[in-house]
């Protein structure tokens, strides 16, 4: 039976594959690529995520949102897609691809926030928000951190944006869903990363601390038919991030279409 997941389908034509971020939620990939004609954009909420709900007995991880992402393909009986997501589901992509070949046709990688290795340092303040979860004066307690102020003195935008942790849906599972995610990895070793043959597009963003622009670089570097492009930080103007993302991925599925077989 397929599992109570909930998901959005929109549009016609080849597959597309976007997934949300860590503490997001399907509109959010939705939002991002909205208006992308010739494909059938489909977005899931994570389990512990949106409308999902939290299963204890499936904890957290990238393999095992991965594996839902198949599981949702297979409901909709889409055997191949172009994979893709933002921050955390750039993750998912990458693992998708490494332990899926077969159902991908390529990769759209937004905003990577994780390579190899599990506790990031770019990820250090959503850890310690975790920390901070689950009293009655944690948001306030966080707030005074140090770690909090530098941020908010540097990138208030980012800073809102972690915040925003405190507040999500399904708030009651947040700092397990946090801790379990940030003590991950999308693979194991970035070699494995050789391996994927399919075309990847890269989009990073100086002045993002979140996600840095390196871990572009570095994606770039093992993936063995890539394009890395810089896109407009998030923190910086949201709407000419929005902007940039979609011309750079539009241009992407021009390039895709003697592959996908569609008209743009």
């Amino acid at each position: 039976m397929f599992p109570p997941f909930h998901y959005r389908s929109t549009g016609a034509g080849a597959p597309f594959l976007f997934q949300h971020g860590l503490g997001g939620n399907l509109q959010q990939a939705q939002d991002l690529l909205t208006g992308l004609s010739g494909f059938q954009l489909i977005s899931m909420d994570c389990r512990g995520h949106g409308r999902t709900p939290f299963d204890p007995t499936h904890p957290p991880s990238f393999d095992q949102y991965a594996d839902d992402a198949v599981a949702l393909l297979d409901h909709l009986g889409v055997e191949m897609a172009v994979v893709g997501g933002i921050s955390m589901g750039s993750g998912i992509a990458l693992n998708l691809a490494v332990r899926y070949p077969e159902r991908v046709l390529a990769l759209v990688l937004v905003r990577p926030a994780w390579l190899d290795h599990p506790d990031p340092a770019n990820l250090s303040i959503l850890s310690s928000a975790a920390d901070f979860m689950g009293t009655p004066l944690g948001q306030e307690q966080f707030q005074a951190s140090d770690i909090f102020i530098r941020m908010n003195l540097d990138l208030p935008n980012a800073a809102r944006s972690v915040l925003g942790q405190f507040a999500r849906e399904q708030g009651q599972h947040t700092a397990k869903i946090l801790k379990s995610m940030i003590r991950d990895a999308p693979v194991a070793d970035l070699n494995l990363l050789r391996s994927i043959r399919q075309p990847a597009l890269i989009l990073a963003s100086e002045r993002d601390p979140l996600h840095p622009f390196d871990f572009g670089i570095v994606l770039d570097q093992y993936l063995p038919d890539s394009q890395l492009a810089e896109v407009t930080s998030k923190y910086i103007d949201e709407s000419k991030h929005a902007r940039e993302v979609m011309e750079y991925v539009r241009e992407f599925t021009v390039r895709l279409q003697p592959v996908l077989k569609f008209d743009s």
